[in-house]
């Protein structure tokens, strides 16, 4: 069996609260490109939690 990593899908809000902005501002980040998102059939969008670690390393240096 190989080793599958699992890499949670966040909901606009919740990465919304963790870099302190509006829900607005994480979408535009996505249409900008910035954040790489999945849409969902009902257009909701949501983030690969590593993406959101991926984005916080380039702008604030690194987390973990």
């Amino acid at each position: 069996m190989t080793d599958i990593e699992f890499d949670p899908l966040l909901k606009v809000a919740t990465v919304a609260k963790m870099f302190e902005v509006r829900p607005y501002t994480i979408r535009q980040w996505i249409k900008d490109g910035k954040l790489k998102a999945v849409r969902l059939d009902g257009g909701h969008y949501r983030v690969y939690q590593s993406e959101v670690r991926r984005y916080a390393n380039e702008k604030y240096g690194e987390v973990k």
